[in-house]
């Protein structure tokens, strides 16, 4: 502000006073204005942070039910396979060997191995005649067994195909009537 009174100089001096007050003033506005910019831009990126990590989170909660699901799925599959018999009974055990077509065929060799329940392993070979062939590709052995408990077998096969299949059962105590 000028007055009357003041000299030129004075009023020059206040000119470029106020002149400079201003340009403080525009500078801090531009300051203030960078700052605000950076920090909503700061505040962008933890909020892209946050739903990424959101994103991430519930991806693998997906994932883990999935493998929860693909488990129980696979327990209750192995629970159907379950046979329960009768100690004394046959039971039937058959397997079909494939080569990589998916068509049935006859390996070189084939081993069916029972497993009884106390871990004694009893071994059968279609060379020795243990093991008979009701078809291309489809070998069986039948079994009789005589104690209770979870048997298990296994059926491989060398040469082509080269594969093997296996499965459990169940057999309940025999009854010794009163």
């Amino acid at each position: 502000m000028t007055y009357p009174s003041m000299t030129r100089a004075e009023r020059e001096t206040e000119a470029e006073l106020q002149a400079a007050s201003q340009a403080r003033a525009e500078q801090a506005a531009q300051d203030y204005a960078v700052r605000e910019a950076a920090r909503r831009k700061a505040e962008q990126a933890a909020a892209a942070e946050r739903e990424t990590a959101r994103q991430r989170a519930a991806a693998e909660l997906a994932e883990a039910q999935h493998a929860r699901a693909a488990a129980a799925l696979a327990v209750a599959k192995a629970e159907a396979r379950q046979r329960w018999l009768a100690a004394g009974g046959e039971v039937h055990l058959e397997a079909a060997f494939r080569d990589i077509n998916g068509v049935l065929a006859d390996p070189s060799t084939i081993v069916f191995t029972i497993r009884a329940p106390d871990g004694t392993e009893t071994v059968y070979t279609y060379s020795a005649a243990e093991v008979s062939r009701s078809g291309t590709g489809v070998y069986y052995r039948d079994v009789t067994p005589d104690v209770g408990g979870h048997w298990a077998w296994r059926a491989e096969s060398t040469g082509n195909p080269q594969t093997a299949e296996e499965d459990t059962f169940y057999v309940t105590a025999r009854w010794e009537g009163a």
